[in-house]
């Protein structure tokens, strides 16, 4: 047996007790993260998983999912990607770590995509599910911990990259000298998150997903459209990242302030189609004080909380409208406007144009 699935045995004998376990409402699911192919190996040493290796396919049976499916390939030395498909029957918390016996040498970067329906008691519109998109950024040899709710439908979009590729391909782009990118890598934090905002990385990812899908005799049956497509959506965070007023606002955020801040985000997106929480019920929520969730929230965001409510808000209004060809007074009764005057005036507000000229 190989080195590498020797170390892997002997910390799966370690983890054996807990996998699947449930512990405070959440089952436990570790898996290593030193390098990709620990990634994929130790998935493969899971409880009902089956593992398809010249397809480069791993799926799970387990009962806590009700679907999912791993494809993962290496794209050139130091740069593999495994997209992952993932519907959750069950809360489950997988701890992403790395076993000190094995080398941990791989930075993790994800993209994910969390699909989720509206809070809402009116009939849903057809396509109305909610996209949540982050990034988070793993350095070598450390832990996170993601918890992952009952109904939901996450797509997975992990890059690994070796330190040399890091050194080679990233770190001499001039833009990203003073950027957060840098300040994370010179930093003793573990990893880091960033909600996506002004940088659509949506298309990468389908094209990229669509692409290994497309399966020949050993993984994706282009291997160079799959290159091209991820670096498409590296490049998307990039962007983002090296945009010098943002890392202004964000580096002033303290990790579990802008944790904390990013809770408070998905809890206003679940809220679009209701009344706004309120900023004193959020902060209750999440047990931290107003005063100072409303000045983290800003630092990160950029603008006060109802108003990147109501940002949104007409956002996915615009987006009904352009997408599903619904009527101007159904989705103003959807995104909670009884009055189709008051709607197309905060439609206009934010767009600067009526509902009537996009439609």
């Amino acid at each position: 047996m190989p080195m590498l699935l020797q170390q892997i045995e002997k910390w799966f004998e370690k983890i054996k007790p807990i996998v699947y376990k449930e512990e405070d409402g959440l089952y436990q699911v570790p898996y290593l993260i030193n390098s990709p192919q620990t990634a994929v190996e130790s998935w493969d040493k899971l409880p009902f998983s089956t593992h398809d290796r010249k397809a480069q396919i791993i799926r799970s049976t387990a009962s806590q999912y009700k679907k999912f499916t791993s494809h993962y390939q290496e794209i050139e030395e130091g740069l593999w990607i495994i997209l992952s498909d993932i519907k959750f029957e069950n809360n489950i918390q997988f701890t992403l770590s790395s076993y000190e016996s094995i080398s941990a040498d791989y930075y993790m970067l994800t993209f994910l995509i969390n699909k989720l329906p509206y809070e809402t008691n009116k009939p849903i519109i057809e396509n109305s599910a909610r996209n949540y998109h982050s990034w988070v950024l793993i350095k070598p040899g450390k832990t996170i911990r993601s918890n992952n709710f009952k109904n939901a439908h996450t797509l997975y979009y992990h890059i690994y990259f070796s330190e040399h590729w890091l050194k080679k391909n990233i770190l001499p782009t001039e833009e990203l000298n003073k950027s957060e990118l840098s300040a994370f890598l010179e930093s003793d934090k573990d990893y880091i998150i960033w909600p996506e905002s002004e940088i659509n990385s949506e298309p990468s990812f389908d094209a990229a997903w669509g692409s290994i899908q497309q399966k020949g005799n050993q993984g994706a049956a282009n291997p160079l459209k799959l290159k091209i497509y991820t670096l498409n959506l590296i490049n998307s965070l990039l962007t983002q990242i090296s945009d010098q007023e943002k890392y202004k606002l964000n580096s002033n955020v303290e990790d579990y302030d802008r944790k904390v801040a990013l809770q408070a985000e998905r809890i206003i997106i679940d809220s679009l189609l209701i009344n706004f929480p309120s900023v004193e019920g959020i902060a209750k929520q999440l047990h931290v004080s107003s005063s100072k969730l409303k000045k983290d929230f800003k630092l990160q965001f950029g603008m006060p909380m109802y108003q990147y409510y109501q940002c949104k808000k007409m956002g996915y209004a615009k987006e009904l409208l352009l997408k599903n060809n619904t009527l101007i007074k159904d989705v103003a009764y959807y995104v909670g406007y009884e009055n189709i005057s008051k709607f197309s005036t905060a439609f206009k507000k934010h767009h600067g144009c009526l509902p009537s000229d996009i439609c």
